[in-house]
């Protein structure tokens, strides 16, 4: 079983750890979360903990990331530079999102979102496949 790390223990971060408890995703597990700041989690009731500063953490062969970095650039230089390491980012996909054929997501969605056919969401903003 593999384990999944958030990439940012920030509002983001917990709000995606949270609605990744309450989907089956594949085959791996939450651990936790990689932030620059050992104290970003302190006076939160948070049922999980920093695992390392994503600068320095050493992605391992069972490990998969998502990222939650609000801050667009910041989170392009923390992912590429994780990813230039080895690291494997995954999607979470809310039970409740509602996903096209044809299209091919890469990010993560919250409640009551859509994908529609041919639209490629993640990596980039969304944008639209050919016709």
């Amino acid at each position: 079983m593999k384990r999944c790390l958030v990439v940012g223990a920030g509002g983001s971060g917990r709000e995606i750890l949270s609605w990744a408890l309450h989907v089956t995703q594949g085959d791996w597990l939450m651990a936790g979360f990689l932030d620059k700041n050992p104290a970003a989690l302190e006076g939160k009731d948070f049922p999980f903990g920093i695992v390392g500063s994503p600068d320095t953490y050493q992605p391992g062969d069972n490990d998969v990331f998502v990222a939650a970095i609000g801050d667009p650039e910041t989170r392009l230089r923390v992912c590429t530079d994780l990813q230039s390491r080895g690291a494997h980012f995954v999607s979470i996909l809310h039970p409740t999102v509602r996903v096209g054929l044809c299209a091919s997501i890469r990010t993560v969605f919250n409640r009551q979102r859509q994908c529609s056919r041919r639209a490629i969401c993640g990596g980039e903003p969304c944008r639209w496949r050919g016709a």
